[in-house]
């Protein structure tokens, strides 16, 4: 609907451009229906998707969309999934996932904040300067304060 008018819109105005969409949990999910349809739409554009913790979409896009979309969830999209998380789950994953750690109740993985905070302790900011953080706390580290 509305989300996919709007990427239509940004990818015509600026036809030079690479755009990606995310989204974490549900919203994952719709970017990934949102990317595979740009896919069958347009020949020489792409939309990747890099979701947070967002359910498999095998069956729903079937039900939904018919076999039309299924092959393109799983090119155009990777699922950032931690362990132990309820929701990306749900539904099997045909897209790529990258697995990232979490020790956490299925609920509490399900956390944007956790996410982050694993993705951040296994990679570091990625930045040239040793002394960067991040500007949040993270629930495993509140003890640490």
């Amino acid at each position: 609907g509305e989300l996919l008018r709007l990427v239509r819109l940004q990818m015509q105005a600026y036809p030079d451009r690479q755009f990606y969409i995310t989204g974490h949990s549900l919203g994952g999910g719709i970017a990934k229906l949102v990317s595979a349809w740009v896919a069958s739409e347009e020949t020489n554009r792409t939309l990747p998707a890099i979701v947070f913790a967002a359910p498999g979409l095998s069956a729903t896009s079937y039900v939904v969309y018919g076999s039309k979309l299924t092959h393109l969830i799983a090119k155009e999209s990777v699922t950032v999934m931690p362990h132990n998380d309820v929701v990306s789950r749900v539904d099997t994953q045909k897209d790529a996932t990258v697995p990232i750690e979490c020790s956490g109740s299925p609920l509490s993985c399900h956390s944007i904040l956790r996410t982050l905070c694993s993705i951040y302790d296994t990679c570091g900011s990625m930045r040239e300067s040793s002394n960067v953080s991040l500007p949040i706390v993270c629930p495993d580290r509140v003890s640490e304060l």
